[in-house]
């Protein structure tokens, strides 16, 4: 990772399980070259981050947020929310990361604005395809399946 590199894209991860934010830190480090990494792993510090971004115009918001759905104190839905609302924050691409199969949550944070669904797997290889997915979308790549 390489804080304070302007040219290093900003990723906000929003996740609360240990393991799984250590697999996507992999995943990352496997397809970025460089990348600066703001974590939270609840809710409400997800949302102080936003709110921060918004109030500090010197503060850069991020390129991407990678989002868990279930987070203690305030739901991935309520971020998607607050971050669909932000001054700055509104346009940024959201990746909602979850363990579900379920379709009806799946048209549920579309709705809401995220940018891409990313299904949480048991196999490794997998797993590590979310690196993959954020690469095409901060360089623009079409996506599919997501």
């Amino acid at each position: 990772m390489a804080p304070n590199n302007r040219s290093a894209p900003l990723i906000y991860l929003f996740e609360d399980n240990e393991p799984d934010a250590l697999l996507v830190r992999m995943a990352l480090d496997r397809q970025l070259t460089s990348f600066e990494l703001q974590a939270a792993t609840e809710g409400e510090e997800a949302i102080r981050l936003i709110d921060g971004v918004d109030k500090d115009l010197e503060s850069a918001p991020p390129s991407i947020v990678l989002l868990d759905l279930n987070l203690p104190r305030k739901s991935g839905e309520d971020i998607l929310k607050r971050l669909r609302a932000s001054r700055r924050c509104s346009g940024v691409p959201v990746v909602v990361i979850s363990s579900s199969e379920s379709p009806l949550e799946r048209a549920r944070i579309h709705e809401l604005g995220a940018t891409a669904y990313f299904q949480k797997s048991s196999d490794l290889a997998e797993f590590l395809q979310i690196g993959l997915l954020v690469q095409r979308l901060l360089t623009n790549q079409p996506i599919s399946g997501a």
